[in-house]
């Protein structure tokens, strides 16, 4: 899938997709797990510049009291966005209209598995990153996520946005030894393999 036609696919998912509704009901109990851990790492940034992609419907920070710049490449979704944010970005993840060493932190929660490149993703985030800057990155396991939505009873099994499949390994080969790997962990138990969970966790720093 060619970059144009990613942004369509993604400009589609945004009319039928509204995130609010997803933080209801069971799914909404997985969703308050990672949005908590993020907001937890975003509080240490508050007051600098935090670049929060594929915000989507801006679900991750919402009535946090931190005001991150939320960007998505879907026109509907910032459309969304500007009533609820100060501060809104329409753009893609492959070419950040961001300027070089400006941003603090990044927010990369469930997006990379949206992304037909996601390594080019990391590299433009390591372009805007000052050094000593920081990212969350959060991706779901496919299969288990599949499994869930067949139980629920939801189809097509595999979730309709997702069009990579990310592993913690393919995330260390993106980083190419370019940041730090702060801490990383599965949820919903963060003891189990990766493969036994529904979302992985990484934080990095860049060096």
């Amino acid at each position: 899938m060619d970059h144009k036609k990613e942004r369509e696919f993604q400009e589609t998912d945004a009319l039928t997709n509204v995130q609010v509704e997803q933080t209801k009901g069971i799914t909404g109990i997985f969703y308050k797990m990672y949005i908590d851990d993020s907001r937890r790492f975003a509080a240490r940034f508050k007051g600098k510049v935090i670049l929060d992609i594929g915000a989507g419907d801006g679900i991750i920070l919402r009535g946090s009291g931190i005001e991150p710049v939320e960007m998505d490449v879907a026109l509907e979704r910032c459309k969304r966005l500007a009533g609820l944010q100060k501060k809104v970005l329409c753009g893609s993840a492959f070419e950040l209209p961001v300027k070089n060493d400006s941003v603090d932190c990044v927010l990369l929660i469930a997006v990379l598995e949206h992304t037909s490149n996601p390594g080019r993703v990391l590299d433009e985030i390591c372009r805007v990153l000052k050094k000593g800057g920081e990212v969350a990155i959060l991706v779901p396991n496919d299969i288990s996520m599949s499994i869930g939505r067949v139980l629920l009873l939801k189809f097509p099994p595999r979730y309709p946005g997702h069009i990579s499949f990310i592993t913690p390994a393919r995330i260390k080969k993106w980083l190419g030894g370019r940041f730090d790997i702060a801490r990383d962990y599965n949820l919903p138990f963060k003891g189990l393999s990766f493969w036994l969970s529904m979302y992985h966790f990484v934080y990095i720093r860049k060096k």
